[in-house]
C-alpha cells in the first residue's frame, strides 16, 4: 500500500522541483537580459 503511494509522492515532488527550476530560471534569464 505504501509503494504506489511513495512512488506517486516522489512524482509529485520532482515535477514540483522542476517547475520551480524552470521558473527560477527564466526569472534569472530575465534579470540578466535587462542589466545587460
Amino acid at each position: 500500500v505504501v509503494g504506489p503511494s511513495a512512488q506517486e509522492s516522489t512524482r509529485w515532488c520532482e515535477r514540483f522541483i522542476e517547475t520551480l527550476f524552470k521558473t527560477y530560471a527564466v526569472q534569472f534569464h530575465l534579470i540578466k537580459l535587462s542589466l545587460l
